[in-house]
């Protein structure tokens, strides 16, 4: 597993947690770069069983991430499969998908499988940190990290 931490100008607060999921060694960095100098703590897996590895160690603390951002097409775990994962260990996480597929189904998939929101390829730096941001905000409006009443830990209701 990757780990990547960096802080805006040394601060000690961070305006939030991101799991990075891509396999394409300069995307990655490329976001991790840009997340990174925008203030975020950003954690990187380049493939989808590594980002199951990450989400599953934190998800039983309080310490979780804030966000997913990942790729759909990778090697050992793609990105709907991830989700599934996801789903069956019933760790909720909000999940920005990035990709170059513009098949419907795919899409379609990607959604019913607990995509919260969907950035198409290619896409600028600035886009991907407004769509952060958005996603950021809205997690902080609609829950903070608790334990519903089922056990089940969430880090976000969708």
């Amino acid at each position: 597993m990757e780990n990547s931490g960096s802080h805006k100008n040394g601060a000690t607060t961070s305006p939030g947690k991101i799991l990075l999921v891509e396999d394409e060694e300069s995307v990655r960095y490329s976001l991790e770069l840009a997340l990174s100098t925008s203030g975020y703590h950003v954690t990187t897996a380049s493939d989808g069983i590594k980002g199951l590895a990450w989400v599953m160690a934190t998800s039983r603390f309080t310490d979780t991430f804030d966000l997913m951002i990942m790729d759909v097409m990778m090697p050992m775990m793609n990105g709907i499969s991830l989700l599934g994962k996801l789903k069956h260990f019933k760790v909720i996480i909000p999940t920005l998908v990035i990709t170059g597929c513009s098949d419907a189904e795919t899409l379609t998939k990607l959604r019913e499988s607990g995509a919260t929101d969907i950035l198409r390829k290619p896409f600028e730096p600035d886009a991907l940190l407004a769509k952060v941001s958005e996603l950021l905000a809205r997690k902080a409006q609609i829950s903070h990290t608790d334990v519903n009443p089922t056990g089940v830990k969430t880090a976000f209701v969708a």
